[in-house]
């Protein structure tokens, strides 16, 4: 997904230079827009390459830093009741108490 979301800026700022460089020179438009379609699409290609490498290389980072730094395991079973304990409630109630 992120490959192609790169090769899609690619695309787009290669042909939108190719516009704006076109139009700046004083080319004629049909001209300008048939160089920025292939330069489009060429710089789609380029981007889909790019991307690709950069999503694999990250993904090879992620796996390997999951499996050298696992979750640790949590023993027991936390229940919402248990989750506080009486001197916090009892703390919660006489904060309530005196701003009340």
């Amino acid at each position: 997904m992120q490959a192609k979301v790169i090769a899609a800026c690619f695309a787009l700022a290669g042909f939108a230079a190719v516009v704006v460089i076109g139009l700046y020179v004083g080319n004629p438009a049909p001209t300008v827009l048939l160089r920025a379609m292939i330069v489009g699409v060429i710089a789609f290609i380029v981007g889909s390459v790019i991307g690709r490498i950069a999503q694999n290389t990250v993904e090879g980072y992620v796996d390997r830093y999951k499996s050298e730094n696992p979750l640790p395991s949590v023993s027991g079973d936390v229940k919402a009741d248990d989750a506080g304990s009486d001197s916090q409630t009892a703390d919660a109630e006489s904060v309530i108490a005196s701003n009340g």
